[in-house]
């Protein structure tokens, strides 16, 4: 007999269609689920021919493929390990290079992440040997891709996502998730009058006065402090020979005359040309449209998830007002959280299941599985999600597990329940002025098999139309979702979850219409309660359906 308590489910991104990447043995994660009804799907026909008797001459199978659901408690992921380094990334041999030991939480086998603002080389890559001092990773990337030159500079980040990261990816076909954009300060950022986030930009020129000596920015001359450079911040270098001095880099420490960051510079004399240092809004990396996380001021309204309307190097507008307030003696952060956009990338994943409790090895196989759906409901209890996924097969009849050494365990974050962790449903970034009592979420990518003569199974998978649908219920006290439907403005929709550990994950769908929005009236001693129905549409300006945003804790 097996026990549902000893199934094991564990995955690993594929390098092409139904194709697990060579040159080493994946390691697997380790995936979170309730349940899951991952199963073959065979297509038959029966011979139409007369036979004697009135009987069925023979069946013929005609096609497979695979797929099935999966659900799950709703959470916020999170990465498994990250690096934040100068990266060099090289075609001879494919190599993404770092600091000595910089790579030592990551695994021959392990897909990581690459990402640095306009990179051509963001994106995932396969581990297939690493270097002896852990400065170096020879990987091969997705559908064949290549990685090409490219000098160190700005601060990159490497990373090996969870799986449930990975399923967002999946259904939402985007490249890669963004770097998470994370600056604070004591003492610097203010509200102006305006309610704009403010700040004093930073910006200097100067020949013959900045160089790298231990790992530091150096001065001759003149004052950090009174830029003044601060703890936590972000500065932008030009101007230095070698290119890993140069960059957005994060201030970890300061004083009067050095500078020590996060990465690792190379010692380098004062340059006969300018050197520049700037630090700024802009180059911090900010850019309308994506939220961010607001916290450390001491009004309260202050401290929230804001849409970026407009960004200056001094002042950034948000969705909503702020109320003025001089910069606090303590840490204000604003987090500009890790992000992806729906596109057209493919990205596929190898399924494993085991049964723990069998007497010998008893495996089966998902392969070419894409998340081609996904539903996120939330009532006051614990939110759920079901990932539908559509692929090639599911196979049975192997005794030993496809990865190598011990899988990455799974996320151990909170899962998000309707009381402690939901922010209002918001329409434009305004919180519904009722209580909704219900809401699901379900965002479909359409993915369908290709199939050809000459092959069973399907060749490959087509992109289908992206789509996204919204449920609310909420109490009936005002008209604002009727009169949404009566009029048929375009609205943006949001959901914010939130943890007890500063995590956060929002859902947020750029355009769309109510569908529907009927007030029910279901009887005595119970509520009247509208029911609102959201389409989704792309976004003029984004040319976009649905960005999903995580915050770090």
């Amino acid at each position: 007999m097996s026990n549902a308590s000893e199934a094991r489910h564990a995955c690993t991104l594929e390098a092409s269609f139904a194709t697990l990447p060579v040159g080493a043995t994946p390691k697997l994660h380790e995936m979170t689920f309730v349940s899951s009804a991952l199963q073959r799907q065979t297509q038959t026909t029966a011979s139409a021919r007369i036979v004697t008797g009135a009987q069925i001459a023979s069946r013929k199978r005609i096609g497979l493929g695979g797929g099935g659901s999966v659900p799950d408690e709703l959470s916020y992921g999170g990465m498994v390990v990250q690096v934040v380094s100068s990266l060099i990334t090289g075609t001879s041999p494919a190599t993404i290079g770092g600091a000595t030991n910089a790579f030592t939480n990551i695994s021959v086998g392990d897909w990581v992440r690459f990402y640095r603002p306009g990179s051509a080389n963001n994106g995932y890559w396969f581990v297939t040997a690493k270097g002896g001092s852990n400065d170096t990773l020879t990987v091969v990337g997705e559908h064949g891709a290549t990685i090409t030159t490219e000098s160190a500079g700005s601060e990159a980040e490497i990373a090996v996502d969870s799986e449930y990261d990975m399923r967002w990816l999946s259904v939402l076909r985007a490249p890669v998730w963004t770097k998470a954009i994370d600056v604070g300060c004591v003492s610097y950022f203010a509200v102006s009058a305006a309610g704009k986030l403010q700040r004093a930009a930073i910006s200097l020129s100067e020949t013959g006065v900045f160089a790298i000596i231990g790992n530091k920015l150096n001065r001759s001359s003149g004052d950090w402090t009174a830029a003044p450079i601060k703890i936590g911040m972000k500065i932008l270098i030009a101007g230095f020979a070698t290119a890993a001095n140069n960059g957005l880099k994060t201030v970890v420490t300061v004083t009067a005359t050095d500078i020590g960051f996060a990465d690792n510079l190379v010692n380098e004399a004062t340059p006969g040309g300018a050197v520049t240092v700037n630090a700024n809004f802009v180059t911090d990396g900010f850019i309308p449209g994506m939220l961010v996380k607001v916290s450390g001021f001491a009004t309260a309204s202050n401290n929230d998830i804001f849409r970026v309307t407009d960004v200056a190097t001094t002042l950034m507008t948000l969705s909503v007002a702020m109320t003025t307030e001089s910069a606090p003696a303590g840490q204000v952060r604003i987090k500009g959280g890790s992000y992806i956009l729906n596109d057209t990338n493919q990205h596929t994943f190898f399924i494993e299941r085991e049964q723990a409790d069998a007497a010998a090895g008893l495996f089966q196989r998902a392969l070419g599985m894409q998340v081609g759906a996904v539903n996120v409901g939330v009532t006051r209890g614990i939110g759920t999600t079901n990932w539908t996924y559509v692929g090639s097969d599911v196979q049975h009849g192997f005794s030993v597990t496809a990865g190598t050494g011990t899988d990455h365990a799974s996320s151990t974050n909170e899962v998000f329940n309707g009381v402690e962790n939901v922010r209002r449903v918001r329409i434009d970034d305004v919180a519904m002025g009722t209580f909704p009592t219900a809401f699901d979420v379900t965002i479909a990518n359409n993915a369908a098999p290709r199939e050809g003569l000459g092959s069973l199974g399907a060749v490959s998978l087509r992109n289908g139309q992206m789509d996204a649908t919204i449920n609310v219920t909420a109490y009936y006290e005002d008209d604002t979702l009727p009169m949404l439907n009566q009029d048929f403005d375009d609205v943006k929709v949001s959901v914010i979850f939130d943890g007890s550990q500063g995590e956060a994950l929002a859902l947020d769908v750029l355009a769309a219409n109510v569908l529907s929005a009927p007030v029910t009236t279901p009887g005595n001693n119970q509520d009247c309660t509208v029911q609102a129905s959201f389409g989704a549409k792309r976004d003029a300006t984004l040319l976009k359906t649905v960005r999903v945003t995580r915050w770090p804790n």
